[in-house]
């Protein structure tokens, strides 16, 4: 079951529940039935749904091309001055839960920039940054390779700053579309009405396919049955 953000259409969200029960009429030989302790419930009527959102990295990819795709950084270094110009930005996924931001660029010079970083979700900002920031820098000139200040503080910092994902738009348009999914008549007879009362992420991974979101929901959830069809 898909649910699309509507947020820029950026995040996937898979939603699964999954219900079996076995009704037997007939008791099998031998066999016994134990029935566990009663005891009150701390949540009554509540659930727990575990959630996997993906963040596709060339949707990823677009969103930080439309705020750096030529955008003009100017580096002075002593007496020396260089610009440098965004051309396109491609975001992947590496080994060990990396994410690379590879960065073309011309202007004083050309060539291309890898960013490396960890995907980590801050609660205090309801976002995703890149954790441990670094850069590899790949020109033609063999003296520039050593020239890491082409990519100054207040470039990474820019940089940095058009990486971050804003999961604020995430929260509500998740739940609106769990709710939806609750309150309906899922089968003939059978009717469901709920709400969302939270969602938490708990886990940001970097996939080689897509940036994997992973969520907790909570929230109740009564079930209707006015009829039920037992024909066999």
């Amino acid at each position: 079951m898909g649910i699309r953000d509507g947020k820029n259409d950026l995040v996937n969200i898979d939603l699964g529940i999954a219900l079996n029960p076995a009704i037997s009429f007939l008791k099998k030989e031998g066999e016994k039935f134990i029935i566990p302790p009663l005891s009150s419930s701390l949540n009554p009527g509540g659930f727990t749904l575990n959630i996997r959102a993906a963040i596709e990295y060339d949707a990823l990819s677009n969103v930080i091309n439309g705020y750096l795709t030529q955008k003009r950084f100017d580096i002075h270094e002593g007496f020396i001055k260089k610009h440098v110009i965004v051309v396109n930005c491609q975001v992947s996924g590496g080994a060990d839960n990396d994410l690379i931001l590879e960065i073309a660029f011309t202007g004083s010079h050309n060539g291309t920039v890898n960013f490396t970083g960890k995907p980590a979700y801050n609660k205090s900002t309801n976002s995703i940054e890149w954790l441990h920031f670094d850069y590899d820098l790949k020109t033609k000139g063999f003296l520039l390779k050593a020239a890491k200040w082409l990519f100054d503080k207040q470039i990474i910092s820019e940089i940095k700053k058009h990486t971050t994902i804003d999961l604020t738009h995430y929260y509500p348009s998740a739940a609106n579309r769990i709710n939806a999914l609750l309150n309906k008549e899922w089968a003939k007879g059978i009717k469901g009405t709920g709400t969302v009362n939270e969602i938490q992420v708990i886990a940001v991974s970097a996939l080689p396919q897509h940036l994997l979101i992973l969520s907790q929901c909570t929230g109740t959830l009564a079930v209707q049955v006015s009829e039920i069809d037992l024909n066999f």
